[in-house]
């Protein structure tokens, strides 16, 4: 897959709460030659009708893992390019996938428009049509459109080198806290042994306090090929990966006693 990636500046919608001193956010376009080439031409008859566009050249790497670790997905790859959206709203992201699932009979591209505040849908033509710039704009105003509800919380880092207890269901028996995370990233080190990380969102809350799910948490632990060596409790991550789903085991004081890999 060919990624390429382009920042533009779209004003937004006049509010009473923003006025002239709103900050334009920055829309961010995963895409291949063809798609790009299809999103720019309905941008540029937006600009032609006096929509107030700026490019930039960026990079999207930060969203594309959350594309192809979720491609048969919908629901989880927004989920991931949502945790990974500036939070600042004065600096307000959009990001439009076209690399998603989606029908492409007779050249026609969908495009989702991932905003914080929601998720919109175009639907691209091969040839010109009068139609698209509208849908483009609707797509836009869908990501754009007011967000009150308090952002998910973050679960922040949680790091341990020696795990408190070698026996793995009593660190599952003991656990005050047990989330279910969506897995976004996983790091290995260096000859597969030491410490290993996994970064994601929190897909539910299967014990503990009832916090809204859908926050970003990242995990650092003893892993390697075995499940222990040199006597010390290690994680087995063989076959783990972007895409899957876990266990964070937690105790009161937020330590992480265990985390397994689980079926959606």
């Amino acid at each position: 897959m060919l990624l390429l990636a382009t920042l533009l500046g779209l004003a937004p919608p006049e509010s009473p709460a923003a006025g002239a001193q709103a900050v334009a956010p920055s829309i961010v376009i995963l895409g291949n030659d063809v798609s790009r080439a299809r999103v720019a031409r309905v941008l540029g008859d937006l600009a032609d009708a006096g929509k107030s566009l700026r490019q930039e050249d960026a990079g999207g790497l930060w969203y594309v893992g959350c594309v192809t670790a979720w491609r048969e997905n919908p629901q989880q790859s927004e989920g991931c390019i949502r945790a990974r959206l500036p939070r600042q709203r004065e600096r307000t992201t959009i990001l439009l996938n076209t690399d998603g699932p989606g029908a492409r009979q007779d050249g026609t591209i969908a495009v989702s428009c991932i905003g914080i505040g929601g998720t919109g849908r175009a639907l691209l033509r091969e040839r010109p049509e009068t139609g698209d710039a509208t849908a483009m704009l609707d797509c836009l105003n869908l990501a754009l459109q007011a967000n009150t509800a308090p952002f998910p919380q973050a679960y922040g880092v949680h790091f341990t080198t020696r795990f408190e207890t070698h026996d793995v269901e009593q660190a599952r028996t003991t656990a005050t806290t047990v989330l279910r995370i969506a897995i976004d990233h996983v790091g290995y080190p260096r000859g597969m042994t030491g410490s290993c990380l996994v970064q994601g969102r929190v897909a539910a809350v299967e014990r503990g306090p009832a916090l809204r799910p859908g926050g970003p948490i990242e995990v650092f632990f003893p892993c390697g090929p075995d499940s222990s060596l040199d006597g010390e409790r290690r994680v087995r991550m063989a076959g783990t990966a972007a895409g899957e789903f876990a266990l964070v085991y937690l105790s009161s004081l937020r330590t992480l006693l265990h985390i397994e890999q689980v079926p959606q």
